[in-house]
């Protein structure tokens, strides 16, 4: 009797074991990194986009929680890590001028690390109606580069002015700056994400394994 009080008593130490160190490895969140550069849109004393410091750039959730913030250094760079392996908002903004950032952003599950560009710009006007990413698609090769520009729509569906949008790449296949130019790095397929005010526009690409020519269409 003694002897099976004891192997009960053993068995259940080790189940408690393997029930605490499932329940620790269940309960952990993979985290990756943020990396990118915050910009402001031209005005009367910067030609072209400009980078921009000392401004605070936040990661939340679906729902506007925080989950990350920090800076941005006097080149506009800033970096968030530890951020959570969900679907997240980044955004910006510059209050004294009125202009802001957001795009939404989905960490890479592989590599963990995500490359945004933010743009400050101001809201969308009462006559923009929506957005016209071109191409809508690209097939390229490992070392190419493809333009992609972010038109506004008017309220009659009719391409306007380029839009001051926020770039962002889902997927390890490459990286895009802030006037859309592409470069692809590895191969797959994935999307480039465009966004301005509540506006998101994306477009698929795939990338081959080896250098060549740029096609979008």
């Amino acid at each position: 009797m003694t002897r099976w009080l004891l192997l009960a008593i053993a068995l259940l130490a080790l189940a408690g074991c393997g029930g605490g160190g499932s329940t620790l490895t269940g309960g952990s969140v993979p985290t990756g990194n943020i990396d990118g550069t915050l910009y402001t849109t031209p005005n009367a004393r910067v030609t072209g986009y400009a980078p921009v410091g000392g401004v605070v750039v936040t990661a939340t959730d679906a729902a506007g929680k925080t989950l990350q913030r920090t800076t941005t250094g006097i080149d506009g760079a800033f970096l968030l890590t530890n951020v959570p392996l969900v679907a997240l908002f980044l955004q910006a903004d510059d209050g004294p001028h009125g202009k802001h950032a957001r795009v939404a952003v989905t960490t890479d599950a592989i590599t963990r690390h995500t490359h945004v560009e933010l743009v400050l710009a101001p809201p969308p006007g009462p006559d923009v109606d929506g957005m016209l990413l071109s191409p809508t698609n690209a097939q390229v090769k490992v070392g190419d580069q493809v333009q992609f520009t972010a038109r506004s729509l008017t309220g009659n569906h009719q391409p306007g002015d380029a839009a001051p949008v926020s770039w962002a790449v889902k997927g390890d296949i490459g990286a895009i700056d802030a006037d859309g130019i592409f470069t692809a790095t590895n191969p797959g397929v994935g999307r480039v994400v465009a966004q301005f005010g509540d506006t998101q526009v994306t477009a698929i690409v795939a990338v081959a394994g080896a250098a060549g020519a740029a096609h979008g269409k």
